[in-house]
């Protein structure tokens, strides 16, 4: 497909123009012929035109999108390597336009993205230690005991301090470090479980959040089953949680398929953000899971909105009925926390019993009998 792809860009291009591949499935196109956004825009459609043409390949007929990126020559890029970054951006913006699928480059309407330095330094972050996983734990509700913790991570940056994901994911999603970054947390959080049990302490049930990349290729699930298979004794504490996107993927009987194999291995499937996304009660008989994560906003409108009360029974029902464990997340609050309890749900997780924490105060924690915080200090975090 590359080489079709080359090949019918070389034809389209003028004596003079430069055509490269810049990397991946991402090509370049230099010409100092084209003098106006008009002639641009029409290169540009000729350029998708001749790519969507299917490419034969032994007895099938490949079919290929493409969206183009165009950066003029000026203020806005004057160096070689702001022309390409300019039209780089540009494409990103393309792949949103569903019409054209064009877009030209304009300094001051696009926003500011990820660079190939920023690139350098999330990798660096991770090899140097500073982004590991924090805990934040999992509660059974009549006892204030720690059952087990999900896997959050934490940036300790060198100058702006502790950073939450919401600081650096984009950035890792952006600049397509899914499955290094998905690699680096099992690594860890692997580590950080073997060093709990070798100290005598049940880490019970840990959650590591799953990207869509990493269930989705063969070699994301293999860099994964590579990283599990070298502590076969710890599957029985490991979980790993899938939010409802899947349901919708471009890859979802892949992901599925993945989800099936490390079940079979083991490990607990846990569908996180129930309520927020795509699934509905069909997926539920369809998905091989053994625990559901009722979404932040039904617990936060609990006491408020009469529908939050009504559909939570409801999922305790489901949920004893299919024989899988429901978690609430999102309690901040002792009210919250009693209501949950009336109605049923036995798990909870939220700043009402503690923030996600380092390795060292989760190794406290649960070495000084693993029992939650107290509301009031919990309390205190929050304000």
């Amino acid at each position: 497909m590359l080489k079709a792809v080359a090949s019918r860009l070389n034809d389209l291009a003028d004596r003079g123009d430069r055509v490269a591949r810049v990397g991946g499935d991402e090509f370049a196109v230099l010409s100092a012929k084209i003098t106006s956004v008009r002639q641009a825009s029409a290169f540009a459609k000729r350029i998708i035109a001749t790519l969507s043409e299917t490419i034969p390949f032994e007895q099938k007929k490949l079919g290929v999108g493409a969206s183009v990126g165009i950066a003029r020559q000026g203020p806005d890029a004057s160096t070689p390597p702001e022309l390409l970054s300019g039209a780089d951006q540009a494409m990103y913006m393309a792949k949103q336009d569903h019409d054209t699928h064009v877009k030209i480059y304009d300094k001051n309407a696009f926003p500011v993205r990820p660079t190939l330095e920023d690139r350098r330094i999330l990798i660096e972050a991770m090899e140097s230690g500073q982004i590991l996983p924090f805990y934040q734990p999992k509660v059974r509700i009549d006892t204030g005991q720690i059952v087990g913790f999900e896997a959050l991570s934490r940036w300790q940056h060198p100058t702006r301090g502790t950073l939450s994901p919401s600081h650096f994911l984009p950035m890792i999603n952006e600049l397509a470090l899914q499955g290094t970054f998905m690699a680096h947390t099992a690594k860890h959080v692997m580590q950080d479980m073997s060093a709990l049990v070798a100290d005598g302490l049940d880490p019970g049930q840990v959650s590591i959040n799953m990207s869509e990349v990493t269930l989705a290729t063969l070699l994301g699930r293999k860099e994964l089953f590579m990283i599990i298979d070298r502590y076969p004794e710890l599957r029985q504490y490991l979980t790993f949680e899938i939010t409802e996107d899947i349901f919708i993927a471009r890859s979802s009987d892949i992901i599925r398929r993945s989800i099936q194999m490390f079940r079979q291995a083991g490990v607990r499937i846990s569908l996180d953000d129930f309520g927020t996304g795509f699934a509905s009660l069909q997926h539920l008989k369809e998905l091989e899971f053994d625990e559901l994560k009722l979404d932040t906003g039904f617990v936060r409108d609990l006491g408020i909105d009469p529908a939050a009360k009504v559909l939570i029974e409801g999922l305790v029902t489901i949920t004893k009925g299919l024989q899988v464990e429901l978690i609430a997340e999102g309690v901040e609050t002792a009210q919250q926390r009693d209501l949950l309890r009336e109605m049923g749900c036995k798990y909870v997780q939220g700043f009402y019993y503690g923030a996600a924490m380092p390795f060292q105060e989760t190794h406290l924690r649960l070495a000084t009998g693993g029992l939650a915080q107290r509301a009031v200090v919990a309390e205190q975090s929050v304000a």
